[in-house]
This record gives C-alpha cells, structure tokens and sequence, in this order.
C-alpha cells in the first residue's frame, strides 16, 4: 500500500510542479481536482509521516496557487 501511495504522490507532485499555470486553462487540471485526489490519499489507512508531509506540502502548494490568482483577479 505504501508504495502506491508513494507513486500517486510522486504523480501529483509532478503534475502539481510542472503544471500549475494549466490549471487556469485546461478544466480537469483544477485545484479543486487535485485537492480532492490528495484528500484521498490522506483516507488512506496507511500512511507514513514522510507521505503525510509530502501531501501536507502539496495541499501548501495549491494554496499558494488559489492565493496567487485570487490576488492577480483583483483590479
């Protein structure tokens, strides 16, 4: 278990990384998308503190993103 778990944050971490300016423009790239996938991986049983803090640093990530265009929105 641990090492799918492994391999989805691994996934979202790339995503997250390289991709972040797409969510804007491609509608299954959201922040609300990948939120919830890693809100999935946090249900899961098994967890380790390292996988518990990769998926705490991503869901930082994505709130400095949502940060980010809510202050590029304002006039």
């Amino acid at each position: 278990m641990h090492a799918l778990v492994d391999q989805e944050l691994a996934h979202i971490e790339a995503i997250i990384q390289h991709s972040l300016s797409e969510i804007e423009i491609n509608p299954f790239l959201t922040s609300p998308y990948w939120r919830r996938r890693v809100a999935d991986l946090l249900d899961c049983i098994e967890r380790s503190p390292s996988q518990l803090r990769r998926a705490d640093a991503l869901i930082v990530a994505l709130d400095q993103f949502d940060e980010q265009c809510a202050f590029s929105e304002k006039p």
